[in-house]
């Protein structure tokens, strides 16, 4: 690396300078050397020169990679990181004589670089406030939704059933399916908003990631699908022994309970389901299943069916929102975990959920 090289005798003129400081400042020796005016030359702007003769005189000429901005002889400024070593290796003659380097590239490449880091910040703030903006407009909207759209469903609800229970004797039979269409249409509407609810709730919600138990978590699940276990004559074999794992236990039970509830709807009438909860390790992470002998799913339907409102049969064939795979995804994605399916048509399928394993923490 070429080093400038200087050095000023008792009444503080050049004696000497290298062709570095030439080539680095424009200015020849024959410019420079002998001259009382050089300092000038060099710092022309008055505050910045007694700004940094001060802080020489202060240092006492004993200083190492002092950065400088020098004015070259064509007005351009370049950034010179200076070293004093006159009390390290005095020269008779040489009352201060120094060593230079010039850094103006890296000192331009650091302002460049501090430039784009707050711009950077800057930019993240502004995306910070648009995200709390949108963030609030989503929970006005969710309450507007959880209010606004569910009370005229009461409403329906409520009058239906009186109509109902005043006047069905003298409804006909296609009065009575109308009214029935009402009412189950009603109950459709405010299932589909509840579900709505709880994804939006899942995508905003605090989670505190911490050791839990999947015996407790299956067991929570199985429970609150007691009704529809029942109802389809189904079997539920669990794995004994469940290991622990990282995540959060309320958003991890909804999982679970979805992923039955999923498992208990798709299968071909008149065959009761069969569900087997079972478990392998993979290196830190532990890997649920829930295999069923359900319909199954082609392979090119696989990533769709996560996707809200994404569903592969009619209502009127199985029952349902489309939402509650998208919420398995989400809640899983949401623990630091993946979700996915393994499945042919008419060979039931097997859901699996990747969560990291208690002692990764």
């Amino acid at each position: 690396m070429p080093v400038m090289l200087d050095a000023f005798d008792e009444n503080f003129q050049l004696i000497v300078w290298n062709q570095e400081c030439e080539r680095v400042t424009g200015f020849t020796a024959a410019e420079v050397l002998g001259k009382s005016v050089v300092m000038e030359q060099f710092y022309p702007d008055p505050v910045y020169r007694q700004q940094m003769m001060a802080a020489w005189t202060e240092r006492g000429h004993n200083y190492r990679n002092w950065e400088w901005e020098v004015t070259c002889k064509d007005g351009s400024i370049r950034t010179v990181s200076w070293s004093n070593l006159s009390d390290l290796f005095p020269v008779p003659g040489w009352t201060s004589w120094g060593i230079g380097v010039d850094v103006t590239d890296r000192t331009q490449a650091q302002r460049t670089l501090q430039d784009l880091n707050t711009l950077l910040e800057q930019r993240v703030a502004e995306r910070t406030a648009q995200l709390e903006e949108t963030n609030q407009e989503l929970q006005a909207f969710t309450y507007s939704v959880s209010h606004d759209l569910r009370a005229p469903l009461r409403v329906m609800q409520g009058f239906a059933q009186a109509l109902q229970e005043d006047y069905g004797d003298r409804l006909d039979a296609m009065a009575q399916t109308y009214l029935q269409s009402i009412t189950t249409s009603a109950i459709q509407m405010d299932t589909l908003i509840s579900d709505l609810l709880a994804y939006s709730r899942l995508t905003r919600a605090q989670m505190e990631l911490r050791p839990t138990d999947l015996n407790q978590v299956v067991a929570q699940a199985h429970h609150q699908v007691q009704p529809q276990i029942a109802a389809t004559g189904a079997t539920v074999a669990i794995a004994p022994h469940l290991p622990t794992v990282i995540a959060h236990a309320p958003t991890l039970v909804q999982v679970v309970a979805n992923l039955l509830s999923n498992a208990l709807k798709f299968v071909t009438p008149g065959i009761p389901p069969q569900i087997t909860i079972e478990f392998a390790l993979q290196e830190n992470q532990v890997c649920l299943n829930v295999r069923d002998n359900g319909i199954g799913i082609a392979p090119e339907h696989q990533q769709r069916i996560f996707r809200v409102f994404e569903r592969l049969h009619g209502v009127e064939t199985y029952p349902g929102t489309g939402i509650g795979l998208a919420i398995v995804e989400k809640g899983i994605e949401r623990m630091m975990g993946r979700a996915g399916v393994e499945s042919q048509l008419g060979q039931g399928s097997r859901f699996w959920i990747l969560l990291p394993g208690a002692g990764t923490l």
